[in-house]
C-alpha cells in the first residue's frame, strides 16, 4: 500500500517528511502516520538528506516498536552505502546488545542482523547476539536465525558456523535444546553434508552430528530425514563414525551408556549392509571378554535387527 504513494518521497516533499518525523506527537495516530510515512520512504528513489532524522527515529524511545522498526528499514534503505552507514548500524547494534536502546521484540535486532550478515559480520560475531527471544511469536529476529543464516552462509561459512556450534554448545545448548531454534543446527549440518564436495574429517563430522541432536528430535523441516539419507548413502563414512564414537567409549561396565548415543548419532539411517562383519572384524579382548566396542556394536546391531522383527511382525 506505501509503494502506492511514493510520489510523497521526492526532493520537493522532504521539508514536509522532516517535519512529519521530527512531530512531538505521540498518541496512537502520530505513531501510525509516522509510520506510514517511514514505509512510503521505503520504496523510490533514496533519500540521503533523510538518513540522519531517520537514524534519530531507531534512537527514540518515545517511539512505538514498530515505528523504530520502520525507521531502521528507512534508514537503511536511504542512507548511502559507506563505511560511514556500516559504523553507525554497528553502534546501534551494540547499544541494542547492551541493553541501553529498549528492543522488546527484537525486532530491531533482527533487522540488523539479516543486514549485516554475512558481509560485515562473521560467522564468530553474529553468535555473539544469540539468545532467548523475547518474543513468543515468530518474527524477524527468530526467521534470521532459522532462514537468513543459513541460506546467505557460504559452504565455507556454514562450516565455520558448525564448528562455532561444537565450541560453544556449552553455552548455546540451553538456548537450542528449548526448540526456540530447532531448525538452526540441523540445516547447517544437512546443508554442510549436501554441498560438501569432500568429506569433513571424521572427528569433525561426528562433532558435527553431535551438536545436530539438540533440534534432531524437533525438526519440522525434514532436515533429519536429509541427514541420515546422506549417512545411508555413504556406508564408509557411516562406519567410521560408528568406530569414533565407540572409540570414545566409557570403562568397560558403563558401554551400555555409550551404544545409544553412538547409535543416536546416525540420525535413524539404516545400517550399512556388512555391518556384521564390521562387529566380527572388530575382536575380542585377550581375556576373551568381548570388547567394550565389540558389546556396542553388537547392541547396535541387535537393536537394529529387533527393529526389523517387530516391523515384519506387524505386517
Amino acid at each position: 500500500m506505501a509503494a502506492a504513494f511514493i510520489a510523497l518521497a521526492t526532493s520537493n516533499m522532504e521539508p514536509i517528511l522532516k517535519e512529519v518525523l521530527n512531530d512531538s506527537g505521540r498518541e496512537e495516530k502520530d505513531q501510525l502516520f509516522a509510520e506510514f510515512v517511514l514505509n512510503v520512504l521505503c520504496h523510490g528513489n533514496p533519500r540521503g538528506n533523510l538518513a540522519e532524522i531517520l537514524l534519530k527515529a531507531v534512537h527514540d524511545d518515545t517511539r512505538s516498536p514498530s515505528v523504530k522498526r520502520s525507521a531502521l528499514y528507512a534508514f537503511i534503505y536511504n542512507c548511502p552505502e559507506s563505511g560511514e552507514k556500516i559504523d553507525k548500524l554497528k553502534v546501534l547494534l551494540e547499544a541494542i546488545h547492551s541493553e541501553k536502546l529498549p528492543d522488546r521484540d527484537d525486532e530491531l535486532l533482527g533487522t540488523l542482523l539479516t543486514h549485516l550478515y554475512p558481509d560485515i559480520l562473521s560467522p564468530a560475531e553474529v553468535f555473539r547476539y544469540l539468545h532467548e527471544p523475547k518474543a513468543d511469536m515468530p518474527g524477524i529476529y527468530l526467521n534470521f536465525w532459522e532462514e537468513n543464516l543459513i541460506q546467505s552462509s557460504s559452504n565455507d561459512k556454514t562450516y565455520e558456523l558448525l564448528d562455532l556450534l561444537v565450541e560453544q554448545q556449552e553455552t548455546l545448548r540451553p538456548i537450542l535444546e528449548k526448540g526456540l531454534f530447532r531448525e538452526m543446527s540441523i540445516e547447517l549440518l544437512a546443508r554442510s553434508l549436501e554441498s560438501s564436495r569432500n568429506t569433513p574429517s571424521i572427528h569433525r563430522l561426528y562433532d558435527w552430528l553431535s551438536v545436530g541432536l539438540t533440534s534432531y528430535h524437533f525438526s519440522i523441516s525434514g532436515a533429519d530425514q536429509r541427514v541420515y539419507s546422506w549417512l545411508e548413502q555413504h556406508p564408509d563414512v557411516q562406519e567410521a563414525i560408528i568406530l569414533e564414537g565407540l572409540s570414545q567409549c566409557p570403562n568397560f561396565d558403563e558401554f551400555w551408556l555409550q551404544a545409544p548415543n553412538v547409535e543416536e548419532l546416525l540420525y535413524g539411517a539404516n545400517l550399512p549392509p556388512d555391518f556384521g562383519g564390521l562387529v566380527s572384524e572388530t575382536g575380542v579382548r585377550s581375556d576373551r571378554r568381548p570388547s567394550c566396542r565389540v558389546l556396542c556394536l553388537a547392541s547396535i546391531s541387535c537393536r537394529s535387527l529387533l527393529e526389523e522383527s517387530n516391523e515384519a511382525g506387524a505386517k
